[in-house]
């Protein structure tokens, strides 16, 4: 059985595999992170603009209190 193979029956949950967490770590460090957001945000207008930012203070409103940052904060 090849590697990957064992991957998707690990994820598969097959009877008889114990389930197990695989982290395989991507390096980013070449890659261009912002273009593709800065593109996307200059395409909205104002009011989707508001409903972006509402959308993500209701997510980040669920997240643990550690990730939250107050609005009293500089």
């Amino acid at each position: 059985m090849n590697v990957i193979n064992f991957l998707k029956r690990l994820v598969k949950g097959q009877e008889g595999v114990c389930i197990e967490t695989i982290y395989f770590r991507y390096n980013s460090s070449n890659d261009d992170n912002f273009s593709q957001a800065t593109v996307f945000l200059n395409t909205l207008n104002a009011a989707q603009k508001m409903n972006l930012a509402q959308n993500i203070v209701e997510s980040l409103s669920e997240a643990a209190p550690f990730l939250q940052v107050s609005e009293t904060t500089t």
